[in-house]
Order: structure tokens, then sequence, then C-alpha cells
């Protein structure tokens, strides 16, 4: 993926620091463990890093296999990476052997959400507007139209 060229630089100087690549063989184990695939662009993500230990300047952050083989198995996909120390967090779903579909989940009772179709295309819009995508949905339809209850003789917004 020709974006994460560009990303592993920028995540380097923001002391994000990324982590070395694990072998194949572990990142395939860590997804079957978890009742997934590793796609290949799955495998050329983590061929290309193995996480990151921070956050980088827009408060997202690449999980390690270790991270990744601590969660719980997941119908929705494969927990890899968290927004703002997990406000939010990324799931991939494999579509076929080729590709994983990434979708952001909000541990709110609703389905994860589809942000993008393939991790390249995540990682494109990444490097083109990451706070852009980062935001998307962060303020979702239902939560604007709910008022906001007065507390304490304030006046609600």
């Amino acid at each position: 993926m020709q974006s994460l060229s560009e990303l592993l630089p920028r995540w380097t100087a923001e002391a994000a620091e990324p982590l070395p690549p694990p072998p194949a063989a572990s990142v395939r184990q860590a997804f079957a463990k978890l009742g997934s695939i590793a796609t290949r662009d799955v495998l050329s993500l983590y061929g290309a890093l193995g996480g990151m230990r921070m956050m980088d300047n827009e408060y997202w952050r690449l999980w390690s296999l270790n991270e990744i083989e601590g969660q719980t198995p997941s119908e929705f996909g494969v927990l890899f990476s968290d927004y703002c120390i997990s406000c939010w967090v990324y799931r991939l779903k494999p579509v076929n052997l080729e590709h994983s579909a990434v979708y952001v989940d909000y541990f709110d009772g609703c389905a994860p959400k589809l942000v993008a179709a393939t991790l390249k295309e995540f990682f494109e819009r990444y490097t083109t507007s990451a706070r852009a995508l980062l935001d998307e949905g962060s303020i979702r339809a239902e939560d604007a139209a709910q008022p906001v209850a007065a507390a304490d003789g304030f006046a609600a917004r």
C-alpha cells in the first residue's frame, strides 16, 4: 500500500513509535485465533509495521498483534486500531481473500459502520484527510437531534 510508505515517516516523526513488523505466520495465527482470516491487505499492513506504541498526532493508533489477540472474537470483525484512547475502535472484516473492509465501532449497541471497503481505501483517505476520516460519524445524526438537558441552572443548548 503506497499510502503506508507515506505514513510511516510521518508516524515516526510524530513519535507514534511504529513497531517492527511481525512474521506473516504470526499475523495469520492472530486472526485465526479470533475466528477470522488475515487477508492479503492485512498481511501487507502488518508486513510494513507491527503496530504503534503511541497515538499519532491525529489520536489514532494501530494495535500490535498482542493487543489484537487479547480481544474477544466477534461476528463484526477483528479490532485493530482505536481513536483517542478507545473513544471508538476500528474493525477489519474480510471481504474475500484479498481485502478486508474497515468498520468503526462505537460500542453503543448498534452494529459497526462501514468506513472503507478496503484497507487501501482507509489509508488513502487517512493520508489525504485523517481528520475527516476519523471524525466521520463522531457526531451521528441521532445524537445531534437530541436536545441537551439543562443542569444546575444552566440553560439548555
